[in-house]
C-alpha cells in the first residue's frame, strides 16, 4: 500500500502495523515500512520555495521607498503585529 504524508495516515499505519502483529501466524508474516512520498516531500518543498519568493518580492516593494515602509508599519500596528 502506498500512502501520502498526510498526519491521518500515520495514524492509519500503525493501526495496520498493531494489527498485523497481533494476527501473526507462521504462514503469514509481514513486515511494514512506513517510508515517506519523496515525490510529495518535493511538491511541498517547491510550494514553499514558490511562497518565499513571494515574500521576498513583495518585501522589495515595500522596501522600495520611505512612504511604503510607513504604510507598511501603520498596518502592522493597526493588526497589532509586531
Amino acid at each position: 500500500m502506498t500512502f501520502d504524508n498526510a498526519t491521518s495516515n500515520d495514524v492509519a499505519i500503525k493501526y495496520l502495523k498493531e494489527d498485523f502483529s497481533l494476527k501473526r501466524r507462521p504462514l503469514f508474516s509481514v513486515k511494514i515500512f512506513h517510508v515517506r512520498c519523496y515525490a510529495h516531500i518535493i511538491n511541498l518543498m517547491v510550494e514553499v520555495k514558490h511562497v518565499i519568493e513571494d515574500v521576498c518580492e513583495s518585501m522589495k516593494c515595500i522596501n522600495a521607498t520611505k512612504s511604503q515602509i510607513i504604510i507598511f508599519s501603520d498596518l502592522a500596528k493597526s493588526l497589532k503585529l509586531p
